[in-house]
């Protein structure tokens, strides 16, 4: 059995599925979930709700004996950790760990594993299982046939608390108006009749600052609160991405990946945080293009 700590919005819990389920499938083993940081707020980092249960993903069911050997695999001391039964791994730096494709079975994975390394040899099953649970609502599946029909450009703009908090925007940091604007000038350079469809938790700041970009802009506002996994694959389903330094809209480009356009176009951020990253190339897939 793989285990795996899950923490964080939708993006960063499908990262952390992804390279666990990787690691099992590679085992031939099952996976459980560490579902401790959910309904405690507080507890590990700012409450989110989990939200991989709405994926049709599966999962060994995780009870009370589970619960207590995780509790135990992500305690400090040695001691008790090796009462858990599990080998806990934890993130070390940045960017890629070739060394944790090679784990065995019994561990423990405590971090955020954002890089497509971890589960590039299992891409097709995931993006299979990684399809939406429940079909996507009316209006939803409405936008999603147009964007099909044309040359459709989704792109993403993350504000928010990276912009709200300063702790976040130390650390992040909002991407500035500039990116989105040399991005939409290397797809429309390279591609001709775009359909832009703009999606953001700051809509308001996007038709002033993106107004400029020369293309005609949909600004998508159906989807919010307990529905916005909905955007994410509405951004997969069209044939070109720009997307913010977040892995809400990483995951909606990966995802897009799986379509079958050769002339498909992913802009990404050059600047993933607000500090020193060298971990581009574990971050961004071959194909895509980083700005």
């Amino acid at each position: 059995m793989i285990g795996a700590f899950i923490c964080g919005g939708l993006g960063n819990q499908m990262f952390q599925y992804a390279a666990a389920r990787a690691l099992a499938l590679r085992r031939g083993t099952g996976l459980q979930l560490d579902l401790a940081a959910f309904g405690k707020p507080g507890a590990f980092e700012v409450a989110r709700p989990y939200e991989l249960g709405k994926l049709a993903i599966e999962v060994a069911p995780t009870g009370s004996a589970a619960a207590l050997s995780f509790l135990l695999a992500r305690r400090e001391q040695a001691a008790l950790r090796k009462l858990s039964g599990w080998t806990t791994v934890r993130e070390g730096a940045l960017g890629f760990d070739p060394g944790v494709n090679q784990l065995g079975d019994g561990t423990y994975l405590f971090g955020y594993w954002q890089s497509w390394r971890y589960f590039d040899d299992c891409a097709n099953q995931l993006r299979a299982e990684m399809q939406p649970r429940a079909p996507l609502s009316e209006p939803s599946r409405r936008l999603r046939d147009a964007m099909r029909a044309t040359n459709s450009l989704a792109l993403h703009v993350r504000r928010g608390d990276y912009v709200s908090s300063l702790e976040t925007a130390a650390f992040h940091g909002a991407l500035p108006a500039d990116f989105y604007s040399r991005a939409v000038q290397f797809v429309r350079e390279r591609s001709q009749d775009l359909s832009c469809f703009v999606f953001s938790d700051d809509l308001e700041w996007c038709r002033t600052a993106l107004r400029g970009l020369g293309l005609p802009l949909t600004f998508v506002d159906l989807n919010s609160g307990a529905d916005s996994w909905q955007d994410l694959y509405l951004m997969a389903a069209c044939r070109h991405s720009i997307i913010a330094n977040s892995s809400f809209s990483w995951w909606a480009a990966w995802l897009g990946d799986g379509q079958e356009h050769a002339d498909r176009m992913v802009v990404a951020p050059q600047r993933w945080f607000a500090g020193a990253d060298s971990a581009v190339e574990d971050r961004c897939p071959p194909g895509w293009t980083v700005l």
